[in-house]
């Protein structure tokens, strides 16, 4: 499907699902409202369906900058049939499809979306999730140093040494050290912090053309 179809389809069927605030560019149905962090739904290309759709809803803390969208902490919607495709066009059963679709947007929007609008919300819902990976820990630091959580400084300074028992000739490892490197060095002078953390925002906006 076309930006365009994806758009006819939200404009037609998905608008009225969707509390004030949300705005669609590209495939990002998001909450223009939310500075701090991308929250809402993807509308993810089929490279199988021409006529589908992979719909995800996620969130994305902008703080941490990123060259493209990331959908690590969201979820697929799946729809039962089609190998979870929703076919949103040449569909016998779009009323049907459509109809399920605003169903689980509804249920994601009150279940998960709604509940995380700051960086405190975002380490809040994820902080007891026991995970290995790298970027989930590195989005977990960052927020909790964005909301100024009181357990900022420990965390900066255990994943410091968790990443230097990594292999730092990978550059994206390394990169994210030197940040945390960074962030402990200047923890105390909030200003600075601040000024790191709007530079993210603004370059992840920048690179995700929203």
């Amino acid at each position: 499907m076309t930006n365009t179809e994806i758009k006819r389809i939200y404009k037609n069927h998905l608008k009225d699902v969707l509390p004030s605030g949300f705005i669609l560019k590209g495939g990002i149905l998001y909450n223009k409202d939310i500075n701090e962090l991308l929250v809402g739904f993807c509308f993810e290309k089929s490279g199988f369906h021409k006529d589908g759709v992979y719909v995800w809803s996620f969130v994305m803390p902008l703080y941490v900058e990123k060259e493209d969208l990331s959908l690590t902490f969201g979820k697929r919607m799946e729809i039962k049939k089609n190998g979870g495709v929703w076919r949103l066009k040449n569909n016998s059963d779009i009323d049907k499809t459509i109809s399920e679709l605003k169903s689980l947007m509804k249920k994601e929007l009150k279940a998960f979306l709604s509940k995380i609008k700051t960086s405190e919300d975002f380490y809040d819902y994820f902080k007891n999730k026991k995970v290995k990976n790298i970027r989930i820990k590195e989005a977990l630091v960052y927020s909790a140093i964005h909301s100024d959580n009181k357990k900022g400084k420990k965390l900066i300074s255990e994943f410091i040494k968790e990443l230097q028992k990594e292999d730092l000739e990978i550059g994206w490892i390394k990169s994210i050290l030197e940040a945390m490197v960074y962030l402990e060095k200047e923890y105390e002078n909030k200003n600075d912090l601040n000024v790191f953390f709007n530079k993210n925002i603004e370059q992840t906006k920048l690179n995700l053309k929203l």
